[in-house]
């Protein structure tokens, strides 16, 4: 299957209803209606700017404040209300759904950006808008790499969210943890040496432990002071797991780290802290069987230290191509060039722009 690619991006953005119209009227001309917003977030900083809003509704923030509006609790909504929701990554499906359901009416930040043209369109747009325009060939041909139809409707849902910034194209996805990086499509057995690279606090070492209890080793990766010893405690009950406080890159060395932002820590030129990362190719002696990267936008300099495993043990691959639009091309072309016998999938695992995972499995 190929997924009809159009060059027109205003061909992905769903046109405005009639409801969607008459909210918008009412958010903006309406006395009678509370007005909130939900995320926090560069979009919801742009509206705060330039409208009117009575809070911030988040049931699991814990200030009282935030870009100098109050935050509330959802019970605390008054009604009636309209709410605009600026939630892109993770839930703004089920957080729309939730309010909706209440009787609230809810408009995404996408549709107040049509209606409101002065709007600053979503950041992950307009990269994504900006790569789609620069690479467009690199887009077109990426649905000819797909193994199976899933993984070509899973990339045509994500590239019209990316390119619209309407998750009403993500309905059908839900938020998946547990099973990132373990599709069914992924087959374990009792020989499995791998190499989890952005470890965080051993989620997802354990969820692979799970599905396949016999393995013979595991590789944990994790810089992150913080991560890292939240890790040693959670896989201290399990046998033949080597835990790393490094990263891995291109390249061993020293790169600065931004280490205080969860999952989401990385490597950054203004990092607040210094790591040593190595290369898999030169660390790792034995033929890794699964390696799995998470790393915040460097998936690109760890496969390219993990060249030669690649090329001579065609070790499965569970990558994240979410952090830049370029990934989802880059990535699979990169791959292709030192093996070009990958069967490749696609698989999403959350309601935004997040969690997109690609897999290169060998083809025998």
């Amino acid at each position: 299957m190929q997924i009809n690619i159009n060059r027109n991006i205003d061909s992905y953005v769903k046109p405005l209803t009639q409801h969607d119209k008459k909210v918008c009227d009412d958010l903006y001309l309406s006395t009678n209606h509370k007005k909130y917003l939900i995320g926090r977030n560069d979009s919801s900083k742009h509206l705060i700017q330039i409208n009117k809003f009575d809070a911030i509704v988040d049931d699991f923030y814990n200030t009282d404040h935030w870009n100098g509006l109050p935050v509330i609790k959802s019970t605390q909504i008054v009604q009636p209300a309209i709410l605009v929701n600026c939630s892109s990554s993770i839930s703004p499906v089920s957080v729309h759904q939730k309010y909706s359901q209440q009787g609230l009416s809810v408009i995404p930040y996408a549709v107040l950006t049509q209606y409101d043209s002065a709007l600053d369109v979503a950041e992950f747009v307009l990269q994504m808008r900006q790569d789609w325009e620069e690479n467009l060939s690199h887009w077109q041909s990426l649905s000819q790499l797909m193994s199976d139809e899933e993984s070509c409707q899973t990339l045509s849902d994500v590239i019209a969210f990316r390119l619209s910034g309407d998750y009403r194209h993500m309905n059908s996805y839900s938020v998946q943890f547990n099973d990132q990086y373990f599709d069914p499509v992924v087959q374990f057995n009792s020989k499995e040496v791998f190499a989890d690279c952005g470890g965080f606090d051993g989620d997802t070492t354990i969820e692979f432990i799970k599905r396949n209890p016999k393995y013979k080793k595991i590789f944990v990766f994790e810089p992150s002071t913080i991560n890292y010893k939240k890790a040693q405690i959670n896989l201290a009950p399990f046998e033949n797991i080597v835990l790393l406080d490094k990263g891995v890159s291109d390249v061993s060395g020293v790169l600065y780290f931004n280490s205080n932002s969860g999952s989401a820590s990385a490597v950054s030129q203004s990092g607040n802290s210094r790591i040593e990362v190595v290369n898999l190719d030169s660390y790792i002696q034995e033929p890794l069987t699964f390696i799995k990267m998470d790393l915040e936008g460097w998936e690109q300099k760890a496969l390219q230290g993990a060249s030669l495993q690649i090329m001579t043990n065609q070790p499965k691959l569970a990558i994240a191509v979410y952090h830049e639009p370029s990934d989802f091309w880059k990535i699979p072309l990169f791959v292709r060039s030192l093996r070009d016998d990958y069967k490749i999938y696609l698989r999403h695992y959350s309601e935004g722009w997040s969690e997109t995972v690609m897999y290169f499995l060998p083809s025998k």
